[in-house]
């Protein structure tokens, strides 16, 4: 065999080589790359995740303080005292002793914006739109929210409502029960402060430009986030 003949063979089996490394490279360049793409989507994932679970576990734990709070109202004595017709004091002190223990509720308003308090049967209480918070239910016989309470157990209501501006609020509803006839007694309602809530959501991002936000089946509340 000619000596140029073995030169053309060994050059074309050294590109056919260079060719086959070019490829292998570059299969395992692909390879790496959809991996990298697939575990990079698999961190993006479980990070939207475990940011979705922190920030669930942080609205129940919210939750889950209202209502303490409104429950640590139905266990004070005074009020059991009061709402069960054993209290010996006039009405004027049985309403300033509600009035105080209604305060008590969450003194400092981390989640109580403001509350009020229906007691039923005690129509010598002031009635609707006096200056206080404790309120006779002789104004609400017929009032729609009034009689679901009644109708309710003894979880907390929670309503989304809108004001006169478009703005959305939470209003906490809970049964207050007579603990010697175990009758319902009066009715707790509270304004939830959503701010300490909305302003944690709002500082949340899933990825680049997700948001996570507060919202019922027809409301969203931190529209501003």
């Amino acid at each position: 065999m000619k000596i140029h003949e073995r030169l053309s063979i060994r050059l074309e089996l050294t590109i056919v080589c260079v060719l086959f490394a070019l490829l292998s490279v570059g299969s395992f360049a692909a390879v790496i790359f959809v991996r990298s793409s697939f575990v990079v989507t698999q961190l993006a994932e479980r990070n939207t995740n475990q940011v979705i679970s922190s920030a669930t576990n942080y609205l129940y734990t919210r939750i889950e303080d209202i209502n303490a709070n409104m429950i640590s109202f139905q266990a004070k004595e005074k009020v059991q005292t009061i709402l069960s017709g054993k209290s010996n004091a006039d009405t004027a002190a049985d309403v300033a002793a509600l009035e105080t223990a209604v305060m008590e509720i969450d003194p400092f308003q981390i989640h109580i914006q403001h509350s009020e308090l229906y007691v039923l049967g005690r129509d010598d209480f002031p009635r609707l739109g006096n200056s206080h918070f404790i309120f006779s239910d002789a104004q609400l016989k017929n009032d729609s929210w009034y009689n679901s309470m009644l109708g309710a157990d003894t979880s907390t209501n929670w309503i989304i409502r809108d004001n006169a501006v478009g703005q959305s609020f939470v209003v906490a509803s809970r049964l207050i029960y007579n603990v010697y006839t175990k009758q319902p007694a009066a009715i707790l309602k509270s304004d939830i402060d959503l701010g300490g809530i909305t302003s944690y959501l709002d500082n949340i991002t899933l990825a680049e430009t997700g948001k996570i936000f507060l919202c019922s089946d027809s409301h969203i509340i931190n529209k501003t986030g």
